[in-house]
C-alpha cells in the first residue's frame, strides 16, 4: 500500500520562484508557495511518455495541434505547474514561447497521471487551479488501473464528461479525432 507524503511547501515571490534553476528538488508555485512535487516513478514515466508519444504523433500528422511532455506552465492566475502531458489546439499554439521554454495561459487540455504519492493534491488543487483558469479539458489517469476521468470546463464548473475504466476504449470530448486505450498503448 502506497502512503501519501505531504509535500514540502516555502513561502516566497513568483520573481524568486523564476529564478530557481530547473533541477531537483521540482516545484509547482501556487498561491505564492513552492510547493515541492515528487519525481514520477517508472510506472508512471512509462504512461506519461507512450500516452504523449501517441498523442503527439497524431497530432503531429493530422496539424491539430502541440503535444508537450513535462512542459513548465504559467497559468493567468501566475501560478506554474509541470503538468504530466499537455495538448495546446490549433487556436491555443500561440501560448507556446520557446523563447521562455514554457506555456503562457491555459491549455487546451492538462493531462495528470495520478501517483499514489501526488493523487489527492492532483485531484484537489490542481484541478481547481485548472477550473479557475479555464483549462478546457482535463484528463486525470490512474497510473496503476489505467482509469481515465475527463472533465471538461463550464462557466458552472467542471463537469466530468468521461469515466472509463483501464483497458477500455476512450474517445474524449477533448480530442474526439482519437479512440485511445492506454492499456494498449502501453504493450
Amino acid at each position: 500500500m502506497a502512503v501519501a507524503v505531504q509535500s514540502s511547501r516555502i513561502r516566497m515571490s513568483q520573481a524568486e520562484f523564476e529564478q530557481l534553476l530547473p533541477a531537483p528538488p521540482f516545484y509547482d508555485y501556487i498561491d505564492g508557495e513552492a510547493v515541492e512535487v515528487n519525481r514520477p516513478t517508472v510506472r508512471h514515466r512509462d504512461v506519461v511518455v507512450c500516452l504523449a508519444y501517441t498523442l503527439r504523433q497524431y497530432a503531429r500528422l493530422q496539424g491539430l495541434g502541440l503535444v508537450v511532455a513535462d512542459a513548465n506552465v504559467k497559468l493567468p492566475a501566475g501560478d506554474w505547474v509541470g503538468h504530466d502531458v499537455t495538448y495546446l489546439a490549433p487556436d491555443r499554439a500561440e501560448l507556446y514561447h520557446e523563447e521562455k521554454g514554457a506555456i503562457i495561459g491555459a491549455p487546451s487540455l492538462v493531462i495528470e497521471v495520478l501517483s499514489p504519492s501526488t493523487a489527492m493534491y492532483d485531484r484537489t488543487e490542481k484541478l481547481a487551479m485548472y477550473e479557475a483558469a479555464q483549462v478546457r479539458y482535463v484528463w486525470l489517469i490512474d497510473q496503476e488501473s489505467l482509469a481515465v476521468d475527463e472533465f471538461q470546463w463550464t462557466p458552472d464548473g467542471y463537469l466530468r464528461v468521461g469515466a472509463v475504466p483501464g483497458g477500455q476504449p476512450f474517445t474524449p470530448k477533448a480530442i474526439s479525432w482519437l479512440t485511445l486505450n492506454i492499456a494498449d498503448i502501453l504493450g
